[in-house]
């Protein structure tokens, strides 16, 4: 139940063996974490980068995240911004 989400635009998922990993709801504005691991923000990180995830988008603005993604959203390239987490399409990690 915690993880239940509209399936609507601007809702995306990250999985990892067929289990919901990351919910990105609101255009990425809202992230869910349920047993993520680096793995799953870099590879939400580099669908992005990549035009397969939000291709529409050229920044990615994370604004209502779990404490416990902070770092993990850093080490995947997206740089803190006030009390947002933000990617460029064009961003490269480090």
């Amino acid at each position: 139940e915690e993880r239940a989400f509209l399936c609507v635009p601007g809702t995306a998922l990250i999985t990892r063996a067929g289990e919901v990993r990351l919910i990105l709801e609101r255009q990425g504005a809202s992230l869910r974490c349920f047993g993520a691991a680096q793995p799953d923000f870099d590879a939400a990180a580099e669908a992005f980068r990549g035009g397969r995830l939000f291709p529409h988008l050229k920044l990615l603005t994370v604004r209502n995240y779990p404490a416990e993604a902070a770092a993990m959203l850093e080490a995947a390239g997206f740089v803190r911004e006030m009390r947002d987490y933000v990617l460029e399409r064009g961003m490269l990690p480090g």
